[in-house]
């Protein structure tokens, strides 16, 4: 009989852990992961028959504490028929338990937030994303240096910067102001144009995290979630 959900429960201390090890090193050895063309090509076929099977397990527990020490072993890997550690793809859903403070790093690595964003970090478009963002603070932080010396200027020279330029004409500023109120225009095109890259940055990132995050459920042997 094909049993497709297995529920295992009994007190603490009675293997419960050990048992769910076993069960998933033999599932997956019995259907050992297949590529999606070996999927298709074996699809009319049945598992006994070809000996393969494109396999997931979703892996669910009622507290993350459970969850998070059935992924701290099987993180490990397991051991196949030959003796051999089978290291697993392992993608976790939520965050880790806080009771696991000393092996924090280990289980946060496993979700699938960290996963995603340790793929997006190799990507140049991250590295972009870095670089600007500088440059918008520093942008930012000039202009209000200038208008801050542009204040200044007009109030040393009696200018009221509000108002009209028809009614106060424009040489009644002195050339240092002029020279800065042309200093802020260029700075402002700067910053408004590294401001909309890195919006399309940003754009661009999100989709490309939906995509990994597809990627990363299709190819895992193991997806882990707690049930509350």
């Amino acid at each position: 009989q094909d049993t497709r959900i297995a529920l295992i429960q009994g007190p603490p201390g009675t293997g419960k852990t050990s048992t769910v090890l076993g069960m998933v090193a033999a599932l997956l050895h019995r259907y050992p992961v297949c590529s999606p063309k070996e999927e298709v090509v074996s699809s009319s076929s049945s598992a006994e028959e070809t000996g393969k099977k494109l396999q997931k397990l979703l892996l669910c527990a009622p507290s993350n504490a459970a969850v998070d020490e059935l992924l701290l072993r099987l993180s490990k890997g397991v051991t196949d028929s030959n003796g051999n550690i089978r290291q697993l793809k392992i993608v976790r859903l939520g965050e880790p338990s806080e009771g696991f403070a000393s092996n924090i790093n280990t289980i946060h690595a496993l979700t699938l937030d960290a996963q995603v964003e340790a793929i997006i970090r190799t990507d140049p478009m991250w590295g972009k994303l870095q670089e600007i963002q500088p440059l918008i603070d520093s942008l930012d932080s000039q202009i209000h240096d200038k208008h801050t010396l542009l204040g200044q200027e007009n109030r040393l020279n009696g200018v009221n910067p509000n108002a009209n330029s028809e009614i106060q004409p424009s040489k009644e500023k002195s050339n240092n102001s002029l020279s800065l109120e042309r200093g802020i225009k260029d700075l402002r095109t700067q910053f408004s144009a590294h401001r909309d890259m890195r919006f399309k940055l940003e754009r661009a990132l999100d989709k490309l995290r939906a995509v990994h995050k597809t990627n990363l459920l299709n190819d895992a042997d193991i997806v882990a979630a707690t049930l509350s």
